[in-house]
């Protein structure tokens, strides 16, 4: 009996022996960690930032392209050929001469019928500048000999008229009436005969136009 009282003491002995060192084993067991949430910071962009650069770059050059100035091409202006035709070119220049002649002349006769003496000494002056201006016809080519003999025809009456116009206002400022009337109608004489060669010349500009 006793011996299981001795067998039984030492059971409860080693129970509760295994219950202390269990206890404390449990009581030592690490507890199971705290997680803690580590706020990891937001990655910066140090990445990306070559590709914004990058992005920056190729927009500010597509800007510089954009604002470049494209240089316009010259443009060649072609040379004006030569396409006056010879005779047509000659008729203007003849007539052209005959007109500006004909019209200093038609001044000296309107300033003269109007009594105006000093506009018609002054008109004279002009017609004779006009003549001195275009009385070769030394260039005129061989085949329009009879427009160069016209021609110098209407210069020398022309000249003729002007000559005594001159003579007629001269003498009309100093009270002269008589001889000035006298040179006035031998002045309108004169420029009647340079309008025959005029119409002469016209004429026959006219009639020969290829002539050259």
């Amino acid at each position: 009996m006793n011996k299981y009282l001795v067998f039984g003491f030492f059971l409860i002995a080693g129970i509760a022996l295994a219950g202390c060192i269990e206890q404390p084993s449990l009581s030592s067991a690490p507890a199971s960690p705290e997680i803690i949430e580590v706020m990891t910071p937001e990655p910066v962009a140090y990445q990306t930032e070559p590709d914004i650069q990058q992005a920056n770059d190729s927009q500010v050059y597509e800007t510089i392209v954009d604002d470049m100035p494209v240089p316009t091409p010259l443009s060649v202006s072609p040379v004006p050929t030569q396409t006056t035709e010879p005779n047509l070119a000659f008729r203007e220049k003849v007539t052209k001469q005959l007109d500006l002649i004909q019209e200093g002349k038609t001044k000296v006769l309107d300033a003269w019928k109007a009594g105006d003496i000093n506009a018609t000494g002054s008109h004279v002056e002009d017609l004779r500048h006009l003549i001195r201006n275009n009385n070769d016809a030394s260039t005129f080519p061989k085949k329009m000999d009879y427009v160069r003999l016209s021609y110098y025809d209407f210069i020398d009456r022309m000249s003729q008229f002007a000559d005594n116009f001159g003579h007629a206002a001269a003498l009309m400022e100093i009270g002269q009436n008589s001889s000035a009337n006298s040179y006035g109608l031998a002045g309108i004489m004169a420029g009647d005969r340079a309008d025959i060669s005029d119409k002469r010349i016209r004429v026959f500009l006219k009639d020969h136009p290829v002539l050259l």
